[in-house]
Order: structure tokens, then sequence, then C-alpha cells
């Protein structure tokens, strides 16, 4: 009986020590990101700088085009379809059930770092400030800053750069995207964004140092690379059978059947991206690394000129 006390507290003890009281299995380990420590307060109420936000928002109205006003509904609701287009139709949750659960889980941790920021700054929301203010998306009664879109937006961003390096670029720009959108709604200020911005950088750096995230992200990439697989598959042999079809009826003289058949030539170079997950289907990175190079060569070449 002795013996079996000293086990039952020994085991309390790596319990508690290594933090699994803290946290269902199924969630991400609390984060150590302070949103009101880590941001300035948000511009008075009465501030020029608020007071030329405001401006700024009743310009952004005026030009608010049906494109913007449809993105912004489409926004209203975050989840990871905000970036299929830069994946494709496939991209989507059905597909990637356990990406869904990440963002998910994603989701709820950031919420819950940006909420007490909210409650702790009280910043009205520019439509209760200004009342010629008039967003095309539902009134929200919670305060304004830190934006939770903008916040989300730039992490969802991230991890996806995680995932698909070669898209960073598209990635981050859509991420920033969806934060201006909320003040192109009237929703926030440009303040609320920068701060979101911010704090969802913060919180994916933290998320970093988590095992427990690291290791279901590196599940998520797995899952991730086999849809994408499996899509790129699917629609090789159609687009085969289409220049098949093309170089039968085309004249063999004319651009379209030189274009035809170069494609065709290359065509186990083109779908090798299919076998391995590090390849895209274009050399755009390749390009962009080397575009400096290609520009500044005829400079460099007369760079020393006038000392000789």
């Amino acid at each position: 009986m002795k013996y079996s006390r000293l086990f039952s507290a020994v085991v309390f003890v790596l319990l508690f020590c290594t933090g699994f009281h803290a946290f269902p299995a199924e969630d991400l380990r609390p984060t150590s990101v302070d949103a009101v420590k880590l941001l300035p307060a948000p511009p008075s109420a009465g501030s020029v700088e608020t007071q030329e936000e405001l401006k700024l928002l009743r310009r952004l109205q005026k030009h608010r085009t049906p494109e913007d006003i449809e993105r912004c509904k489409a926004e209203a609701k975050l989840d990871m379809s905000a970036f299929q287009l830069l994946f494709g139709p496939w991209f989507k949750a059905e597909n990637l059930p356990e990406m869904q659960k990440l963002f998910k889980q994603v989701h709820a941790q950031a919420k819950s770092i940006s909420d007490p920021a909210k409650k702790q700054f009280n910043r009205p929301r520019p439509y209760k400030a200004d009342l010629r203010i008039d967003p095309p998306l539902d009134k929200e009664d919670e305060p304004s800053y830190p934006s939770g879109h903008a916040t989300r937006g730039i992490l969802y961003a991230l991890i996806l750069c995680e995932i698909a390096p070669e898209k960073k670029e598209a990635l981050l720009e859509r991420g920033r995207e969806i934060g201006w959108d909320r003040v192109i709604a009237g929703v926030h200020y440009p303040s609320d964004v920068a701060a979101g911005r911010t704090l969802g950088q913060a919180l994916m750096q933290s998320l970093l140092t988590d095992p427990i995230f690291r290791e279901r992200l590196e599940k998520v990439k797995l899952e991730f690379e086999e849809v994408r697989k499996q899509y790129a598959i699917c629609n090789t042999p159609p687009i085969n059978a289409i220049l098949a079809a093309l170089a039968r009826t085309v004249l063999p003289k004319s651009s379209l059947a030189k274009a035809v058949t170069y494609t065709r030539n290359q065509w186990e170079a083109l779908r090798r991206y299919t076998e391995d997950g590090r390849l895209t289907i274009d050399n755009n990175v390749s390009e962009r690394t080397l575009r400096r190079q290609a520009i500044g060569r005829k400079n460099w070449l007369f760079l020393l000129k006038g000392y000789y």
C-alpha cells in the first residue's frame, strides 16, 4: 500500500509538470502570447489619428466596388476556403479534414488571445464613432481593437507558408488582404488591422515552439501533398488527350502547333511535379530568384568602367 501511494504521487507530479492537466488531448498548448502587453493602446476617440482613420474609411466606402463587397461578405466567416483561389477547387475542408481541424484549433487559440485585448482596450467600432460609416456586413457589438480577422488572416497565411512555401508571397498578400478588407467594409480601423497582424505573427512564432502544433502541422503537410498529388494526377491525362487531339488538327507550321509539340515533348518533365510534393507545376520560384541577376547583369558590366 505504501509503494502504491508513492507511485500514485509520482504519476500525479509528472502529469502536473508536463501540463497534461491544463488542456484536453485535442487542444493545442496554451500560448505565452499576451496581447495586452504586446500591443500598444489604440488611438483615443478624439485624437487626430482616429479622425484621419475615419476620413479614410469614408473615402474607401465611397469607392467600394461590388467585387469588394462580395469578397468582404465571403470572408465574414473566415476559414481555410479564403485561400482556395491560390490552390484550386480541391482545396476545401472535405478533402483536407486534418487541415480543417488544425485551423479550427488555431482559430480558438487566436480568439482566446485577442478577446482579452478587445475587452481591455474597449475601442468602439468605426460605425459607432461616425454614423456616416455604413458597412455592408452585419454590425457587431464587440470592441474593434485588435482585429480578429486580421490576426487570423495573417496567422492562416503563415501556417500555409509552412505547408506550401513556394506560394509564400501570394499567401502573405492574401492574408494581408483579408485584414484590409475589414477596413474597406468599414468594420475596423486601419490601426486595428495593424495590431491584428502583429498579434498573428507573434502567435505563429509561439505556435512553432509547441511540439504538439508542429506534430499536427507535419500531419497536415502529408495530407496536403497527398490530396494535391491526387488532384494533379487526375487532371494530367485529360490535358495530354487534348494536346494529342490538337496535334492532329492544327496547321503544322502554326504557332499553336509549335506550342503543342513543345509541350508534348516536355511531357515527362511537366508531370514530374505530380510525383514529388516539393515541386510545383511552374518555375516561378526560380524565375524570381534569378530576376535580380538578369536585370542587373548589364549594369554590372559597366559598374567600374569609370575607374579604368
